[in-house]
């Protein structure tokens, strides 16, 4: 076989089933949490979100932005890989999501409300639930309150769970929901947490709750202030 037929059929055969070629993967969670934080797009589009003078409408316009990006990268953690011909009638490997009613997505309320849109343009007929939790403000470990859900019928059959919420600060919001979700039967393995800011403390506190979720976030910062906000993050997603 000559060299070029060895690289061709290496090309063709490979299995893969995740693109991990544009995230950078971060501490000892075996892959399992990815940022797009070393993206140069991404350090743009953050920094127009923490600038405390960008407007509701621009915000609105950035935020959206890099919601597509986190989205877009979820879904290409989990694809089929099929040998297809192009144009020019040659071959290559084709990567492709589950079918839109493979997937479902648990927004928490409300910030996780903001990333739907960009959800139904490449999901159009994605199952949507939501949870309500909020934290305790009057606690000093801003503890996590359970007030509602309304789940997806036969969630559990889902292929891909995406649970959203833009801030992840203490990370008692997203367990408490990822909780919820493994109640009803969802195996944790098939949960992805989609986040675009977080910090250590609630990377920790998903991760090690749930050693089989997948969590991919835009931006980890260094520290929690006193009042338990992530800095400098970009204050009250919700209040933008």
């Amino acid at each position: 076989m000559t060299a070029f037929a060895l690289y061709r059929a290496n090309f063709l055969s490979t299995p893969l089933a995740r693109c991990q070629g544009s995230v950078s993967e971060h501490g000892d969670y075996g892959g399992r949490l990815c940022t797009l934080n070393h993206i140069a797009a991404v350090k743009h589009l953050m920094s127009q979100l923490r600038d405390k003078e960008t407007d509701t409408k621009t915000f609105r316009i950035y935020s959206d932005r890099i919601m597509r990006l986190l989205l877009e990268e979820a879904l290409a953690q989990e694809l089929t890989v099929e040998t297809r011909q192009s144009p020019t009638a040659d071959y290559y490997k084709h990567y492709r999501p589950h079918s839109d009613s493979d997937y479902a997505a648990v927004s928490i309320m409300r910030g996780g409300d903001s990333m739907l849109g960009e959800l139904f343009n490449l999901l159009p007929d994605v199952a949507i639930g939501k949870v309500l939790i909020q934290r305790d403000e009057s606690s000093t470990d801003k503890r996590p309150i359970f007030y509602y859900a309304k789940l997806p019928e036969r969630i559990e059959e889902k292929k891909r769970v995406f649970v959203l919420d833009p801030m992840c600060a203490s990370g008692g919001s997203a367990a408490m929901c990822i909780q919820k979700l493994i109640e009803r039967g969802v195996s944790p393995d098939r949960i992805t947490f989609i986040n675009l800011v977080t910090v250590e403390k609630g990377i920790k506190k998903v991760m090690e709750t749930f050693p089989e979720v997948t969590m991919i976030t835009a931006c980890i910062d260094p520290h929690l202030n006193e009042a338990a906000y992530i800095c400098p993050g970009l204050g009250d997603f919700g209040d933008r």
